[in-house]
């Protein structure tokens, strides 16, 4: 949910896993993180574990909308 070293781990992502940065930076516990969408999740990952890829980006769409942190929403689908 947020960048940093206290955040809690939800999931390790193996070597070679492939996600698409969707925001970032954010500078937290010394190191520079990015939000990554992978074909199973959202993540955020220190950028020392971050490298090129050239495969294809994951099948997934990329949330986008007008909402910001505090709105409060209802599932509607």
């Amino acid at each position: 949910r947020v960048p940093g070293l206290q955040a809690d781990i939800a999931q390790n992502a193996s070597k070679g896993t492939v996600g698409l940065i969707v925001s970032g930076p954010e500078d937290a516990d010394g190191h520079r993180w990015y939000r990554i969408m992978t074909s199973e999740r959202f993540a955020w990952v220190a950028s020392t574990f971050l490298g090129w890829s050239d495969q294809p980006v994951p099948e997934r769409p990329i949330p986008s909308s007008d909402l910001a942190v505090g709105d409060t929403v209802a599932v509607v689908d």
